[in-house]
């Protein structure tokens, strides 16, 4: 073989080992590109998953906020923000592919939907609670208050040391109570 022939096969056997490496590294990049899909998938589950469990938390925060300063506003905001993860639920239930995880996110969108119809039995249940206090409880406690102050005052007008006890420990029963 002459030196001509060497160089032109040299030559062709580095065309065909340039092909097979590019071959080969198509393939590579085409499987690294689906496993990038797949990490961003998985990525946006698991975010929506995070922001899921971060709506609930604000929802009961928002209703547990709502009974101690007495704002049914914010239980509507604890309704927003389950509505948001029920939103986010069905958008991981786009995502996901698995038969298991599916019917998982299945049964947390219906924990949520009963979560939702809990804040308003809530919600109801406490007005109804609160109106009552104010039709009732609170008249009573007026009528009640205005009656030991007169018990208190004819006390103190015959010198009754142990009765204005008496009704001082009464109060300290009540503020207790009231707690």
């Amino acid at each position: 073989m002459t030196t001509k022939y060497k160089v032109i096969a040299g030559f062709l056997l580095m065309l065909l080992l340039l092909a097979s490496v590019s071959l080969i590294a198509y393939r590579g990049f085409g499987s690294a590109s689906d496993r990038f899909g797949e990490y961003d998938r998985l990525s946006k589950f698991n975010v929506n998953l995070s922001d899921i469990e971060s709506s609930i938390y604000k929802s009961a925060y928002e209703v547990n906020r709502a009974i101690v300063i007495n704002d049914f506003s914010l239980m509507d905001k604890g309704g927003e923000a389950i509505k948001r993860a029920t939103d986010l639920v069905d958008a991981c239930l786009a995502i996901v592919h698995k038969p298991e995880r599916k019917q998982a996110l299945e049964g947390m969108r219906t924990a949520l939907e009963k979560y939702t119809g809990l804040i308003a039995d809530v919600k109801s249940g406490y007005a109804a609670a609160m109106s009552e206090y104010k039709e009732k409880i609170s008249p009573s406690f007026q009528s009640m208050t205005e009656a030991f102050d007169r018990m208190s005052d004819q006390a103190w007008g015959v010198g009754n040391a142990q009765a204005l006890h008496s009704i001082t420990q009464a109060w300290d029963n009540i503020a207790h109570a009231a707690v």
